[in-house]
């Protein structure tokens, strides 16, 4: 196994993000998504969203590529993280850390204090590993309409 790489997403990489993506929203957030809503993320508006994330002028992605397959990837714009996806095969093995505190470190040195995020506050894997990572809930929820699931915004004031 080759070690694990951090590079910037370029357009080469849609697929793999892209089917990266929906293997982990269908597997991830089964029990925490209704099914209508994991069904109606369609592998062509996966795509779409996608194409659309990477080819914004705001923001940036970072993937995690190991043995030459995107394993990883995150998104992040001004303070704000967007995205963290891991294969779930291979969750616990840091590499979701390794994004996140990459992301946080990019964030900071856009001379930023703290960084925030979303996470669907029924999804207790995620909430306890960003909790783990530092991040605390700032009290503050959504819910937005094509997810119908509450999200909490989690906060890391970074040092």
């Amino acid at each position: 196994m080759t070690p694990l790489t951090l590079r910037f997403a370029v357009a080469d990489d849609h697929a793999a993000i892209t089917a990266l993506f929906l293997r982990c929203f269908r597997e991830s957030y089964r029990g925490i998504l209704a099914d209508e809503t994991i069904a109606a993320t369609t592998d062509e508006r996966a795509a779409a969203l996608w194409r659309r994330v990477l080819d914004a002028a705001e923001g940036a992605s970072l993937v995690a590529v190991r043995d030459g397959a995107v394993v990883g990837v995150t998104r992040w714009s001004a303070d704000d993280v967007h995205s963290l996806y891991v294969d779930p095969d291979i969750h616990g093995a840091g590499i979701g850390s390794t994004l996140l505190d990459a992301a946080v470190a990019r964030i900071a040195a856009a001379g930023f204090d703290r960084a925030r995020l979303w996470v669907f506050a029924d999804n207790a894997p995620s909430v306890a590993f960003y909790r783990s990572r530092g991040w605390e809930p700032t009290g503050t929820t959504r819910v937005e309409e094509e997810f119908g699931s509450t999200e909490q915004q989690m906060e890391k004031v970074i040092v």
